[in-house]
């Protein structure tokens, strides 16, 4: 092996031949992988993971404090499907007062942007509420003037949108809502919304402030796709 010539090496480089002389595979870049390559003379080649049409995360953000709202900005990627998460350990204040999660859509708040609708149940009864809005400044999930109260200091809560065709610039957004919240009686809320925009989605607004923000520990992901 003594006679083996081997090239200046740095961290992470690979040996390698081209059938003649050994070449030294240059260093790929961080969560790359390596692949067989034919038209590399050393016969290999970094390549990244393609993911197209998967879902994959877009933004998270863990809160450390009391958060009135969160805005996720610059949704470069334009995906078809976008899916947001919210799990809040509880609420600042002890109950809503006028209204509860409030969202928009790339900063739009003209008062007939958004319409939304749903019903809410629990256990111990069957549907004990409808809500519905139209011709408003933010599509509202849930609102206590119809004792359809989502948001209170009782056990924590999850929510995920799907705002369908997000990436359109021909068709008004259609938001799917789903909530659950974690109480001794069981909740469950559902919905549909609309943003009568037909811009690509490139930012979105949640607003907490109706119930006084959400506290520690909760946590808002965002994910994208073209699925």
């Amino acid at each position: 092996m003594s006679n083996i010539l081997i090239p200046t090496m740095s961290a992470g480089q690979i040996l390698s031949s081209d059938g003649t002389s050994r070449i030294a595979s240059p260093t790929g870049t961080s969560g790359q992988f390596l692949v067989a390559d034919s038209t590399n003379s050393s016969g290999l080649s970094w390549s990244s993971f393609a993911q197209t049409g998967a879902i994959k995360q877009i933004y998270r953000t863990a809160v450390t404090a009391t958060t009135s709202s969160v805005e996720i900005t610059n949704i470069s990627s334009k995906p078809r499907e976008i899916y947001v998460d919210v799990w809040a350990t509880s609420v600042s204040g002890s109950a809503a007062t006028t209204s509860n999660l409030q969202v928009t859509f790339n900063q739009d708040s003209t008062s007939n942007a958004y319409s939304s609708k749903g019903f809410h149940i629990r256990s111990t009864a069957p549907v004990i509420g409808s809500y519905e809005f139209n011709n408003t400044a933010s599509i509202i999930l849930a609102n206590n003037t119809q004792t359809v109260v989502l948001w209170n200091s009782g056990g924590p809560t999850y929510i995920q949108m799907r705002i369908h065709n997000a990436s359109s610039t021909s068709q008004h957004k259609v938001c799917t809502v789903m909530a659950r919240k974690a109480e001794s009686s069981g909740s469950f809320t559902w919905g549909m919304a609309n943003w009568r925009n037909t811009n690509a989605i490139t930012s979105i607004k949640l607003d907490f402030s109706g119930v006084g923000g959400i506290t520690a520990g909760s946590v808002v992901s965002v994910y994208g796709g073209t699925v």
